[in-house]
């Protein structure tokens, strides 16, 4: 009686909810090599060859100042890979940002290409839903409760791990009996991923209220100015920075420098040290930019175990933990999970077609809810979801087109509101959604 229970309440989570968790189990499945995405569309994000020798952070600043000079340099981020150019983040005289490309090798600027790309597209699309704001964050979040409720439900129906999980795949039979062996082999094998992106979506769900995320050291103020950065700053200036700040911490392996935004801001150097399963933002040394002195150094043995743990959920969750090996094995499991997804939602629709009265009665049994029974039985109920979520992607890819593009448009509590994880940008102060 229990494990039929478990498979109505499972159903019922299929036909609710499965095309919903389709979308973000796909569009986070290609964000996994979304940097090779953007590589493939835009031709000034990739360099000549691997160079023997890097030109210096400071002549990069020079090649983007002269490439953009009425611009102001926000960011500059060396990708430590093959064919790929520098990255530097620049704010046009009318507040929008885009992408500079400049060829290690070389110094020469590559071009630019607009922020919105098709890594920030799909960044988007899995982290809130192109809502930009907290309900898309938690819409997309508050999914991982309903992961759990179905992999233990599933388990559960199928009497746990002594039922048949790896029927036999035959064509000659009926095609929902095709699609039901399928859905079960798929998944048994996806299972510890399920659980791991089940758990760190958790995580993301409950670290704002919770206050989960923890807090980076905070650096000295610099030196008062007139400016963000004082007049005359060039690519000496810049180097003599990066001399400094490998002087005070010679393991770091720079790769992101941010320059000031304000008059008491320094400039931080951020990158990979000793410590495994962190990202860049755990390293760091922030340098004044105009004494010179070192304002604050901290490396990620020194951060707080909440902060460490928001660190490691960032890669795992993402799959850019274990280079190039873990992102395929990342992508082949997020493949799953969405024929996983979408074999939910077609065992569904056929037992609706087959008898679609029983279904809905069923379905309406697995929970003690007051909403009408034809409403729990109707199987497209998340294409409503999918409908709010297109009129809400046009109308916020028309608002970022309108607004100041550098500028967050909201605090979202997921580690991908400002896509952690190694070769992508990361300036968050107190938590990856922050």
């Amino acid at each position: 009686m229990a494990s039929i229970s478990a498979f109505r309440l499972h159903a019922w989570l299929g036909l609710v909810f499965s095309l919903l968790l389709w979308a973000v189990f796909l569009s986070g499945t290609l964000l996994v090599f979304g940097d090779q995405a953007d590589k493939a569309v835009y031709p000034q994000t990739r360099a000549n060859s691997a160079p023997a020798a890097l030109v210096s952070f400071g002549q990069v600043y020079d090649a983007a100042k002269a490439s953009a000079p009425n611009t102001q340099i926000v960011s500059i981020r060396r990708v430590t890979k093959a064919g790929r150019a520098d990255q530097v983040v620049i704010k046009t005289p009318d507040g929008g940002t885009q992408h500079l490309w400049i060829d290690p090798a070389t110094g020469d600027a590559a071009g630019t290409t607009p922020t919105m790309g098709p890594r920030r597209l799909l960044h988007d699309l899995h982290s809130h839903l192109f809502i930009y704001n907290t309900f898309g964050a938690y819409l997309v979040t508050g999914l991982s409760v309903v992961l759990a409720v179905s992999i233990f439900t599933g388990l559960a129906s199928n009497r746990w791990f002594s039922g048949n999980w790896f029927p036999k795949l035959s064509l000659k039979g009926s095609r929902r009996a095709l699609w039901r062996a399928l859905h079960r082999i798929l998944a048994i094998t996806s299972l510890p991923f399920l659980i791991a992106i089940t758990l760190t979506g958790a995580y993301y769900l409950l670290a704002d209220p919770l206050n989960l995320w923890g807090r980076l050291p905070a650096a000295e103020p610099a030196a008062e100015r007139a400016a963000a950065l004082p007049e005359g700053f060039d690519g000496a200036q810049l180097d003599r920075a990066v001399s400094v700040a490998l002087t005070s911490f010679p393991e770091l392996a720079i790769h992101q420098i941010s320059l000031p935004t304000w008059r008491g801001d320094g400039i931080k150097f951020d990158g990979q040290a000793s410590a495994a399963m962190v990202g860049d933002v755990a390293n760091r040394v922030t340098v004044d930019p105009v004494t010179l002195d070192v304002l604050g150094r901290y490396r990620a043995e020194d951060l707080s175990a909440a902060r460490r743990i928001t660190e490691a959920v960032d890669l795992l969750h993402s799959g850019h933990w274990g280079g190039r090996a873990v992102q395929v094995i990342w992508f082949a499991f997020g493949l799953m999970g969405t024929m996983l997804a979408f074999t939910g939602a077609l065992l569904c629709t056929r037992s609706l077609r087959r008898n679609p009265a029983s279904a809905a009665s069923a379905s309406s049994r697995a929970l003690p809810m007051s909403l009408p029974r034809n409403l729990l039985g109707w199987p497209w109920v998340s294409l409503l979801f999918l409908a709010i979520i297109a009129l809400a992607s046009s109308l916020s890819i028309k608002l970022i087109a309108s607004r100041e593009d550098g500028q967050k448009s909201a605090q979202l509590p997921t580690a991908l509101a400002t896509g952690a994880g190694p070769g992508i940008e990361v300036s968050s102060e107190e938590g990856p959604g922050k």
